[in-house]
């Protein structure tokens, strides 16, 4: 080698996870175009459209309710469906947030191939379903709400101040979806085992939260499962903040620590294995 020629020494960058988000800040403007790109995965190739948005979460709704409510007859102090639409107001964006942030890498692989751009866009962006539920679950919420109001008279969502708890534990909740979405995200770049996971560990948590049955019933029988649970406090602070119940906002301590601890983890963890994705795609 003569001694003009130089040597290069190609290495990744590590990045912290305060550059990271730094860089996805300075790129913000792409939270927008593929939170777009997300929501089209949904509506893909079909002909009824946005029609599937709204579809998704009744029928994920209608067999439970009438199996918990119409079948098993668990008691509760108001209508059932009331009961029950308030708890998957928190439990179904829980579920897709936490479902579409993993498949963040996994499901933009093409462009991932062509450009490149801070990764931690893509499973935030891909909350954007999560919140897309919010507003569909929540207007299907109201509509019950009013219709038992017109059966039966009462207003079972009484204005107070207490409702300012439930999007305190509905951040919560969200924010534990995304910390463990990003985990599943670098898994699901590697093997499609991780997708098939989270369907088998969400459908096992969903019996294991006090969604579908009272939160009662849960502490009588399962006291240390309940307490366990990083979701049971969310879920019984959201439901009772809106259905008049008494608030405990001490059920919000545990589930916010681990939320925090997940979350930074989470964005360690990306941050240091997403170089390594770049392989996989």
């Amino acid at each position: 080698m003569s001694m003009n020629q130089a040597e290069w020494t190609i290495r990744p960058v590590m990045r912290t996870v305060s550059q990271s988000i730094v860089e996805a800040w300075q790129n913000r403007r792409l939270f927008g175009y593929f939170a777009r790109e997300c929501r089209k995965l949904v509506t893909r190739r079909t002909s009824l459209g946005n029609f599937w948005l709204v579809s998704r979460p009744v029928s994920h709704f209608l067999p439970h309710l009438l199996l918990f409510g119409y079948v098993l007859r668990f008691e509760t102090e108001m209508p059932f469906p009331v009961y029950f639409m308030a708890g998957m107001l928190m439990w179904y964006p829980f579920d897709q947030v936490w479902f579409w942030s993993s498949r963040g890498i996994d499901a933009n692989r093409k462009i991932l191939q062509k450009l490149y751009f801070p990764r931690i866009i893509l499973p935030v962006s891909h909350c954007i379903i999560g919140l897309i539920d919010i507003l569909i679950v929540g207007m299907l919420f109201i509509g019950t709400v009013f219709v038992f109001w017109i059966l039966t008279g009462y207003i079972y969502v009484p204005l107070r101040w207490e409702l300012l708890w439930a999007p305190l534990a509905m951040m919560v909740a969200l924010g534990l979806a995304l910390g463990l979405g990003l985990f599943f995200c670098v898994w699901a770049a590697h093997s499609r085992d991780a997708i098939f996971s989270i369907r088998i560990i969400l459908q096992a948590w969903y019996l294991l939260t006090p969604i579908a049955y009272p939160s009662d019933l849960l502490l009588a029988r399962a006291p240390l499962l309940a307490y366990v649970n990083p979701l049971f406090g969310p879920i019984s602070v959201f439901r009772d903040a809106l259905l008049g119940g008494e608030v405990h906002p001490l059920l919000l301590v545990y589930p916010a620590v681990l939320t925090t601890i997940v979350l930074l983890l989470g964005l360690r963890f990306f941050s240091l294995y997403e170089r390594d994705t770049i392989d996989m795609v």
